[in-house]
C-alpha cells in the first residue's frame, strides 16, 4: 500500500491484462512517443497508463511526494502535489477546476469505484479542495 493524502490506497491497478489490450497500449505508446509535446493515457480514475518521454521530461524534477506523482494518478499530483503549480502554468483555474469538474462527472458515472472514493476522501479532508470542490466548482461551472 502506499500512502497517499488522508490515508492509504492501493497502488494504481495496471490496465487489463489481455492481448488486445496489450497490443493496443503497445500501439498508443509509439503514438505517444512521436508526439513532441507531453502526453499520457489515463484510465477513469486518472491512474497514468502511459505517457511519453515529453511528459517524463516535463515532471522529473518534481520532487518525490508519498501521495501525488504525475506518473502514477495525475488528478492527485494536480490536486495535491505542493510542486504541481510551479509546473503547472495557472494551476488553479486552468488545471485544479477543469480536473475537479471532471472528477465529479467520473463519481457520478462511477461512484461505486473504490479508487474514486479515496480519491474524494482525501479532497474532503483537504480544506481548500473541498471549498473548491463544493463552492469554487460550481461558481466556476455557472461562470
Amino acid at each position: 500500500m502506499t500512502y497517499q493524502a488522508g490515508g492509504q490506497r492501493p497502488a494504481p491497478r495496471p490496465a487489463p491484462e489481455t492481448p488486445e489490450t496489450r497490443a493496443y497500449l503497445a500501439d498508443y505508446a509509439v503514438f505517444l512517443e512521436a508526439v513532441p509535446f507531453p502526453s499520457l493515457v489515463i484510465d477513469h480514475r486518472w491512474d497514468v497508463l502511459l505517457a511519453n518521454s515529453a511528459f517524463r521530461t516535463l515532471f522529473r524534477d518534481v520532487e518525490p511526494h508519498p501521495t501525488a506523482l504525475p506518473t502514477d494518478n495525475f488528478l492527485r499530483f494536480v490536486l495535491f502535489h505542493p510542486d504541481a503549480a510551479t509546473v503547472l502554468g495557472d494551476h488553479e483555474s486552468s488545471w485544479c477546476l477543469p480536473m475537479l469538474a471532471h472528477f465529479a462527472q467520473a463519481v457520478e458515472r462511477y461512484g461505486h469505484d473504490r479508487g474514486l472514493q479515496a480519491i474524494r476522501r482525501d479532497i474532503a479532508q483537504d480544506p481548500i479542495m473541498e471549498a473548491a470542490y463544493r463552492h469554487g466548482l460550481p461558481h466556476w461551472l455557472r461562470a
